[in-house]
């Protein structure tokens, strides 16, 4: 597996480097990213506008569409803190194919920390993956999509998953492997992502469209056959990326090239403008002076008093 996952090649995948398998102290090497994870960067203050978003969940989906026609089939321990942001804002998934290696350590109290923290680090998990069965430790490529349509809300809302509930994480965890008594499963709330106002790269405000609160409901259904793939889901989400290049870094220059394009045409409205009233203000300094006193003037040269024994003044 460790050979396997060095052969794997593309933009967005975090390239396995090796590991140091010596107990105890198992280390995985992978290149590193600058900027951290993903959930770094929701928590941050990083004005994440329609580019941010659209970019960084197209590479998410570039990066699993491609995860999962490759042999390791499937991630199965997708979140925010495991999709790495490099220098040019591009998301890179890491933290897959090494469930065998990294099994013992998820069980170490010193890695998990508290019982709380480890039921929050199972927020992103598919309901069938958390109840007690005998599916692959690797996961599945449905409950791969349950995981994004979690961190698509992260990203949309720039919240934790259930940030808005009162229940412990263990007791969401709960709700979420059970449903309750109408039936129905604990989801996040999509009430403030209706509210949420951003702006496109033209600097227009809009509100989430409807077909990707649908995608992202659709992604964490409870039946995992109801789950769209991968390529489904960059076809529905598609529209997000509308007029977008696929880095983040070209579309930042794009923006600053219309942006200095835009600002060529102020200036030059301006300087007509500026023209304009330079006329305006010219032809009334002829009509209040006598031309050569109003041409000294405009040179910037002084003008000397002239006396007169009688002046006729005429007003017209």
């Amino acid at each position: 597996m460790l050979r396997l996952l060095k052969d794997l090649r593309h933009d967005n995948l975090n390239t396995f480097i090796g590991a140091s398998v010596e107990t105890p102290n198992i280390c995985i090497l992978n290149d590193y990213c600058s900027r951290g994870s993903l959930l770094d960067v929701i928590h941050s203050d990083v004005n994440l506008d329609h580019i941010f978003i659209a970019s960084m969940i197209g590479d998410i989906i570039r990066g699993m569409a491609y995860l999962h026609e490759s042999p390791v089939i499937s991630h199965g321990n997708l979140k925010s803190s495991n999709c790495l942001v490099d220098s040019r804002w591009a998301v890179k998934i890491s933290d897959f194919g090494l469930h065998e290696l990294k099994a013992n350590c998820e069980c170490d109290p010193e890695v998990t920390q508290t019982i709380e923290h480890h039921y929050q680090q199972l927020l992103w998990k598919a309901p069938e993956l958390l109840r007690p069965n005998s599916l692959p430790p690797n996961g599945t490529q449905k409950a791969d999509v349950y995981s994004f349509g979690i961190i698509l809300y992260e990203v949309l809302s720039r919240s934790e998953p259930y940030a808005n509930t009162l229940l412990s994480y263990s007791e969401i965890i709960n709700r979420i492997m059970n449903r309750n008594q109408s039936n129905e499963c604990l989801r996040p709330s999509l009430d403030v992502l209706r509210e949420s106002i951003y702006k496109d790269n033209s600097g227009r405000k809009y509100k989430i469209p409807e077909s990707c609160i649908w995608t992202m409901r659709q992604c964490w259904s409870e039946c995992p056959e109801e789950r769209p793939d991968f390529k489904t889901i960059r076809n529905r989400l598609r529209p997000m990326r509308k007029g977008l290049k696929n880095n983040i870094l070209d579309n930042m220059l794009d923006m600053m090239e219309r942006y200095t394009t835009n600002l060529e045409t102020i200036v030059d409205e301006r300087t007509d403008q500026l023209v304009q009233e330079k006329k305006k203000t010219d032809a009334l300094l002829y009509k209040m002076l006598p031309p050569s006193v109003a041409d000294s003037l405009r040179r910037g040269q002084s003008v000397e008093a002239e006396s007169f024994d009688a002046v006729t003044v005429f007003f017209r």
